[in-house]
């Protein structure tokens, strides 16, 4: 065999290699790469404000949207932003406005109308808006016998690090071993992030009871939910 057929053999079989190549790794630009998606904040995001979000490793030319959505679902919350990838498969900045209530989201960067991308065209990266808040929750009775017909008492606590939160508003609610609830009432946390509530209940079982209190989502605090158990005799 020539020189010459050596060579234009080769060539060949460069050619095939490379073809081959681009059709298993054309997900995204350059071949071979994932698309990923950027953000410029990922905690403690204030509800309503504004964040900055690129994509990567996009096919040159294609457009991307980009959207907020709650963990779990597709849906777009706050409307969708759109980019255009540059000769380096990079979008330039987009402003997305966060949703206006506290909870844990993700920003999807999806590629439409681009043929030329084919296999995975989207990506996600997560975002904590709000504050995410701890707490206490404790249940205890003037006795553990049903037949004394005891008072039970709900105290809690509601804090931020090492910060309390004042002024929050949430429910407590107390349920029987069967699931019944048997007390229901609203509350708001005090200046020192404390809470309470007291009851005497009657016609209680022997069994375990539930008291557990939920502080729904805000602007600035995520949900909270504590739960107490006590276990009362005959």
């Amino acid at each position: 065999m020539t020189k010459k057929q050596l060579v234009a053999i080769a060539a060949v079989a460069a050619t095939l290699a490379g073809a081959l190549l681009g059709a298993g790794s054309a997900q995204a630009y350059p071949a071979g790469k994932t698309m990923t998606v950027s953000l410029d904040v990922h905690d403690n995001v204030n509800a309503g404000s504004t964040i900055s979000a690129r994509a990567y490793n996009v096919y040159p030319g294609c457009k991307v949207n980009f959207k907020f959505s709650a963990t779990g679902s597709n849906a777009a919350l706050s409307g969708v932003v759109s980019g255009m990838a540059d000769s380096k498969g990079t979008t330039g900045l987009v402003k997305l406005k966060a949703p206006s209530i506290a909870s844990n989201y993700k920003v999807t960067a999806s590629a439409v109308a681009c043929a030329s991308m084919t296999g995975r065209s989207y990506a996600n990266d997560s975002i904590q808006i709000g504050r995410v808040g701890g707490g206490s929750l404790s249940l205890t009775s003037t006795s553990k016998s049903v037949a004394k017909r005891p008072t039970f008492t709900v105290n809690g606590t509601l804090t931020w690090g090492l910060n309390q939160v004042a002024n929050r508003s949430g429910w407590i609610k107390i349920a029987n071993s069967d699931g019944t609830v048997i007390a229901s009432e609203p509350v708001t946390s005090s200046s020192k992030g404390k809470f309470s509530f007291s009851i005497k209940p009657s016609g209680l079982k022997a069994g375990t009871y539930t008291a557990v209190a939920i502080f729904g989502a805000n602007k600035v605090y995520q949900s909270f939910r504590a739960t107490s158990l006590l276990t009362l005799t005959k």
